[in-house]
């Protein structure tokens, strides 16, 4: 049974303390920054503090394709990484401060072997029993003065799919493909984003972003032994 210590650090690390540094760092930088360092972050703290303190050292095939797909994350939000000045460097520290965050939870939940849902329901009611206090109390609640339909949607969005699911799913992952494979994923984060962007936004990705969703694919699938 996790105790309270335990439960504080997961709730750093996936909770609303990593939300919130993605959040304000979007405050200084563009949204294509976060999709690339904030799982470029994630998947470096969880492949060198798995080898350091899991002794779970990769093998050689796993750190190239873990190479090829940081970088071709890198290229699929290269555009918006090369479009940006002023304070994007501030954001784009809080955004690997928040990826940082996320490898933490991923190697404490492997060493742990956290159970998914007990990980998912301590980590939403903490972070539900610190920040709403501070949002009533400091914040500026537009909740109470929002439409009832844009209410219903980012809580299914951002609520249930965002923070429940996804975090349910990944913890398993982990659980079950070790913190160096499981975090891998996160590299799909930018590429999957581009072509919402495409139905979405009407963002045609242009050939240098197409390149690196391939590399991205083709890294998790060599990591993923369907390699000759």
């Amino acid at each position: 049974m996790l105790g309270l210590p335990k439960t504080l650090l997961l709730t750093v690390g996936q909770g609303i303390p990593h939300v919130l540094l993605g959040i304000l760092g979007l405050a200084y930088a563009p949204a294509g920054h976060a999709g690339v360092l904030i799982p470029s972050a994630m998947i470096a703290v969880s492949t060198i503090g798995g080898w350091f303190f899991l002794r779970d050292r990769p093998e050689k095939a796993v750190l190239i394709g873990i190479f090829i797909i940081m970088v071709g994350a890198t290229l699929s939000g290269w555009q918006s990484m090369s479009e940006s000045g002023g304070q994007a460097w501030l954001g784009d520290l809080l955004f690997i401060a928040a990826g940082a965050l996320w490898g933490i939870y991923t190697i404490a939940s492997r060493a742990w072997d956290v159970d998914a849902f007990q990980a998912t329901a301590l980590v939403s009611v903490i972070s539900m029993l610190l920040y709403l206090p501070l949002y009533f109390i400091w914040g500026t609640p537009g909740i109470l003065s929002a439409p009832v339909s844009e209410i219903v949607f980012q809580s299914l969005f951002q609520g249930v799919f965002a923070a429940i699911l996804a975090l349910l799913f990944y913890t398993k992952a982990v659980t079950v493909l070790g913190a160096t494979r499981g975090s891998i994923f996160g590299g799909l984060v930018p590429c999957i984003a581009s072509v919402l962007a495409i139905f979405v936004l009407s963002e045609v990705p242009s050939l240098i972003e197409v390149a690196g969703m391939v590399l991205a694919s083709g890294g998790m699938i060599y990591i993923f032994g369907f390699r000759k």
